[in-house]
């Protein structure tokens, strides 16, 4: 058994990076923060092998000389590169915008937008039948107990007996846990329940 280099998953089929040769086992753990450079240099390499005519548009940094630059942050990343100083009239000069308004590029900018949005969320929400609500939300496998003891019944039903065996001592471990009953002074010779 093998271990994923950016989460606790154990496994005998990993894959492995062919740039660093660290070992993960999902495309989530492929794109994990703390193997970045590896996953972007790859996409980028994707980008350049079937899509060449992006990367022609893609800014370069300002000093191109330091070619082997890795930036620990994207704000570094991004401070590498030139600032764009025009105003929205220059960038956008198809816009015509009158002297006393300002652009917006998104309904959700308006303040009535929002304000009507708001109001039509609330009538709705007041409008809903709660007993029609809960027969959605049980024909969608969402809902449909009224008592969250039953919900928790009805889930613990369904797991066989291995996995309430499991669960049963998790629940113990995570109770322990909670109320520090294994850091008595008095315990220290006790073995740990597992």
């Amino acid at each position: 058994m093998e271990c994923c280099a950016f989460c606790p998953t154990e496994s005998r089929e990993l894959y492995k990076c062919p740039k660093c040769d660290r070992l993960y086992c999902s495309l989530k753990c492929y794109r994990n923060e703390k193997h970045w450079i590896c996953s972007e240099s790859f996409y980028k390499d994707q980008v350049k092998e079937h899509k060449p005519e992006l990367m022609e548009n893609e800014p370069q940094p300002e000093d191109s000389s330091s070619k082997n630059f890795n930036p620990e942050m994207f704000e570094d990343y991004m401070k590498t590169f030139k600032k764009d100083t025009r105003s929205e009239k220059e960038k956008n000069p198809q816009i015509r915008v009158r002297a006393d308004e300002d652009i917006l590029f998104d309904s959700d900018d308006e303040p009535d937008y929002v304000r009507v949005v708001a109001e039509k969320s609330l009538e709705e929400f007041e409008k809903i039948d709660m007993n029609d609500l809960d027969r959605k939300l049980t024909m969608a496998g969402l809902g449909g107990l009224t008592d969250n003891d039953e919900q928790l019944e009805y889930l613990y039903s369904q797991l066989n007996d291995e996995e309430k065996k499991m669960f049963n001592r998790l629940a113990d471990n995570l109770q322990y846990d909670e109320m520090g009953l294994m850091n008595s002074v008095f315990g220290k010779n006790l073995p740990k329940k597992k």
